[in-house]
């Protein structure tokens, strides 16, 4: 039986590990490179006999762990960069370590607690099972919010489980249509699917946020609990539209980070 595992590993130390279950060892070093200010610059990965540096700009935060799945290991690295969060996964299947992946946010964190009570504490997402584990990071449609989608890893990359991001803090933020009408695609709220049929929102009506594909559209909860899709596109003098209109020009409450 094929074992899955994950195991967190120290920058500049030698860990011994099994890639492919067949009893023979493989060594890896992960060195974080260091620039100016105390920030990450480069990281340099040996792998047995080869090592292979990939450039990170100015990375802070680095964690690298080994990932294990159907037979076949990888170095995942969780790092942030200019505010944002990243995960890439490195391959460990050749003579020498490849930048196989990249997504962006962080392991989402799966421990409830009460920031009221409790407002110092962090606790930070723990990788257990590369076959199913949250990610939660920043989307910029509509608004800048934090979101989660489920991810497994498998062949040397991040594979979606879920189709779209939830979005995790949408109650913080509530659009309204600033247009005398807006039509919108209504969509299931099962199966996450246009239904075919159209909707008109009015002036004032409110949109919460529920789902988004982090490319192209958004999914809203009406006040009349209906579901609807704003699809948007990138327009060269609009910047992001719906149905063709800058969404300035549609939405009010938008926020944006930056």
């Amino acid at each position: 039986k094929e074992s899955s595992w994950v195991m967190y590993v120290p920058m500049w130390e030698d860990t011994v590990f099994d890639r492919e279950d067949d009893g023979k060892p493989d060594m890896v070093r992960p060195m974080a490179m260091m620039g100016e200010w105390d920030v990450t610059e480069r990281l340099a990965i040996v792998y047995n006999d080869a090592r292979k540096e990939f450039e990170l700009e100015e990375a802070y935060g680095l964690e690298p762990m080994l990932v294990h799945r159907e037979g076949d290991t990888s170095l995942l690295l969780s790092y942030s960069m200019y505010d944002y969060s990243y995960l890439d996964l490195y391959e460990l299947s050749g003579k020498e370590p490849v930048c196989s992946d990249t997504v962006s946010g962080y392991i989402a964190n799966t421990v409830e607690w009460d920031p009221e009570k409790e407002p110092d504490l962090w606790v930070s997402g723990l990788l257990t099972d590369p076959s199913s584990f949250r990610v939660q990071g920043i989307q910029d449609l509509l608004s800048t919010l934090s979101a989660s989608r489920e991810f497994m890893i498998r062949g040397g990359a991040f594979i979606p489980i879920e189709d779209y991001w939830t979005y995790e803090d949408a109650a913080d933020v509530v659009l309204f249509v600033k247009v005398p009408e807006l039509e919108l695609p209504l969509v299931d709220g099962a199966s996450h699917q246009k239904t075919g049929e159209m909707t008109t929102l009015h002036e004032r009506q409110s949109l919460k946020f529920l789902y988004t594909d982090g490319e192209t559209y958004v999914d809203f909860l009406t006040e009349d609990s209906l579901v609807v899709r704003a699809e948007v596109t990138f327009e060269e003098e609009l910047g992001q539209a719906v149905n063709g209109r800058s969404i300035q020009e549609i939405f009010d409450g938008m926020m944006f980070a930056g």
